[in-house]
């Protein structure tokens, strides 16, 4: 549903001295995409983020899975312990939590790095459209409240609410679970933390 498309870092690039902030694969794909050294820490959001850090050749000190939320309170928790390094946190155009503003708002120093931005795609793939008019479509994932407003809207323009009745949804959160049953969707299953792990459980429960 969604399209990422890089955003130019101009003279811009991580200093080697900061730890780097990832909360997506996207975010290190398209930092990597446009610098050459890529051999500092790093903390990551998700083992697929992490997995993509060190693939690019940087070492993951820590691993959150909650979400941008947990980063900040683990901050909160540690704040004597992370006085005197410096972050930066490596985004899209659009992000739910500021980490960079939260963390200097705790007196430590650190930034951002606009690295890509992500755009709604014009519409449903044929592949998408093929397997909801085939009845083919076994369940839909949603990781965020954008990408669930974008293919709900979506259902409703092409008219296809009715092939999706008894098709499960699976949300990462329970905000996301209520901006689906705004379009009338019911059959809803929640995380009952925001992880990715959580939302496939949910689906492999499901599916047992």
């Amino acid at each position: 549903m969604l399209m990422f498309k890089a955003v130019r870092l101009e003279d811009e690039t991580p200093e080697e001295d900061e730890i780097l902030i990832f909360t997506s694969a996207a975010a290190v794909r398209f930092l990597v995409s446009q610098t050459k050294q890529h051999c500092g820490k790093a903390i990551c959001v998700g083992a697929v983020t992490a997995q993509e850090a060190e693939k690019a050749g940087y070492t993951v000190i820590l691993v959150f899975e909650a979400g941008a939320a947990e980063i900040v309170h683990y901050f909160q928790k540690n704040l004597s312990a992370l006085m005197g390094q410096k972050f930066c946190f490596v985004r899209g155009v659009d992000v739910t939590i500021e980490i960079d503003e939260a963390l200097r708002g705790l007196g430590l120093e650190a930034r951002h790095l606009v690295v890509y931005a992500a755009e709604a795609t014009q519409g449903l793939s044929p592949e998408t459209l093929s397997a909801i008019n085939g009845a083919r479509l076994n369940g839909v994932t949603l990781f965020s409240t954008r990408t669930a407003l974008i293919f709900c809207h979506m259902i409703r323009e092409y008219n296809l609410h009715s092939l999706l009745s008894d098709v499960p949804f699976f949300c990462m959160s329970n905000g996301i679970e209520k901006t689906v049953r705004t379009f009338g969707f019911f059959k809803i299953y929640s995380s009952d933390h925001p992880r990715q792990n959580d939302v496939l459980a949910s689906i492999q429960r499901y599916f047992a």
